[in-house]
């Protein structure tokens, strides 16, 4: 690191052709001083995090909160650093059979939604376009499985929903989340965390609400990325053009025949 900057502080020194009395009477360990103290740019590195709502039980489970075309269900999750979203998932089932065939089919939406605050729920029946910022196709299984799917999407610091449902951007199956008792909500994560859409099935106006439809918690939302943060490192073009500066200043400032 010294050898770098002394070349800077005699490259400066050259550009003003040894007429800088300020240059020349800086010493190569002021000179790297200045470097240092001029400030910082800053690199990114990433880190894998997943963000889980609840532990995971035992799969192969048959039953759980139910998710379909006329019920979504979601978890809210906050953060305070950039997240680059590869993948969500979750503990899940899914299909419908009757007799042994298969009557509706095994592919859910999951979908990440921007909210306004740790509490809110969404705005639109069921979302508003500008709330929805990805969504995926999950094909579950029967019985339940941990399920990941890609999906990619940055977030910036701030509040947001994953939730799965059907009905919407080209899922037609029916699923299920286990919500069992061999399952704990990880804190934060409490059943007001969570929350539900219904169509009102006919009879009433559809709505969202908080918590879940069945009364108990314990179901399993997955949110896997990177964490994008920034990493200062030394501003060696910042340093050298104003070491250079100096040099021209004083240059500029020098009396013809001083």
């Amino acid at each position: 690191m010294t050898t770098i900057y002394q070349k800077i502080a005699v490259v400066c020194a050259d550009t003003a052709s040894g007429t800088s009395s300020v240059l020349k009477k800086l010493s190569m360990a002021t000179a790297g001083g200045i470097l240092i103290a001029l400030g910082t740019v800053g690199t990114t590195q990433a880190s894998t995090i997943t963000l889980e709502s609840a532990t995971l039980g035992s799969t192969g489970q048959r039953g759980g909160t139910s998710i379909s075309d006329n019920q979504f269900y979601g978890w809210r999750f906050q953060i305070d650093t950039t997240l680059q979203v590869t993948h969500i998932g979750g503990h899940l089932l899914g299909g419908v059979l009757y007799q042994g065939n298969l009557v509706r089919g095994y592919d859910i939406f999951g979908a990440i939604i921007s909210l306004n605050s740790s509490d809110a729920l969404p705005q639109g029946t069921p979302f508003l376009p500008e709330e929805v910022l990805a969504t995926t196709i999950l094909t579950t299984t029967f019985p339940s499985s941990e399920i990941f799917v890609p999906l990619s999407v940055t977030l910036t610091p701030g509040s947001y929903g994953l939730v799965f449902g059907s009905g919407l951007f080209g899922a037609t199956g029916v699923g299920g989340m286990p919500n069992y008792s061999d399952q704990s909500d990880i804190p934060p994560t409490n059943i007001a965390t969570y929350f539900w859409w219904n169509d009102g099935e006919g009879y009433n106006p559809p709505y969202w609400r908080n918590g879940n439809n069945g009364g108990t918690s314990r179901t399993r939302f997955l949110v896997r990325g990177e964490f994008v943060e920034s990493v200062p490192e030394p501003a060696f073009t910042i340093g050298l053009l104003t070491l250079g500066a100096l040099g021209v200043s004083s240059v500029v400032k020098k009396k013809p025949g001083a």
